[in-house]
């Protein structure tokens, strides 16, 4: 039997509450219903930043102490932008990358890993980004770890970035206020030293 971590562990979080006990901490998440259902993420938005309601409705049929069928609300945040081509300001992105367990197992039995299919999207992201631009890479688990620095484009090796990328390995749990609070710092840094005004 494959061995569950992080979000991924559904069992988990119900299977304590049920049995009148406090979820460990690694059931915290979201209890992994990101992993089993699909939730309609909704149409455009009017607003620069925004956010959507999603829905789900599904039972676990796998499961040994929930069969029930259960409702699921989740939030999306999204962008009146999103899906738009870029303008001509100046992009900082820092990218934080779940790196749990969870993340090891695939999304269909083909598809590959989710980090696989993750690392794939940030090596398209980083392709399309302009010099002036800056890129940094932040990886969570249980704790976070700055991958790639804060840099602008025009300075980045592209094909060290790229090699740094097929390194990334799952492990762990997941905490992602670790992953905020690093990636925020490691924009945050270069922002202020670069006094940028746009990111």
């Amino acid at each position: 039997m494959m061995e569950e971590f992080g979000a991924l562990n559904t069992k988990g979080f119900s299977s304590q509450i049920e049995y009148g006990a406090l979820p460990e901490s690694t059931h915290l998440p979201y209890e992994g219903v990101f992993n089993e259902s699909k939730f309609d993420g909704g149409d455009g938005v009017e607003f620069p930043l925004d956010h959507q309601l999603g829905y789900a409705r599904d039972q676990f049929l796998g499961s040994t102490h929930d069969k029930n069928i259960n409702d699921y609300l989740a939030i999306f945040v999204k962008g009146n932008k999103d899906g738009k081509d870029r303008d001509d300001r100046i992009l900082n992105a820092t990218i934080c990358l779940d790196i749990s367990g969870s993340m090891g197992s695939g999304l269909t039995f083909d598809s590959g890993s989710r980090l696989k299919l993750a690392i794939e999207a940030i090596r398209m992201f980083v392709s399309k980004l302009r010099p002036d631009d800056s890129f940094g890479l932040v990886v969570f688990d249980d704790k976070a770890d700055v991958v790639i620095t804060q840099t602008k484009v025009a300075n980045l090796d592209l094909s060290k970035t790229f090699s740094i990328l097929d390194t990334i390995n799952t492990r762990g749990g997941t905490t992602i206020r670790e992953g905020f609070v690093t990636s925020q710092k490691n924009l945050y840094d270069y922002v202020t030293d670069n006094k940028c005004t746009n990111s």
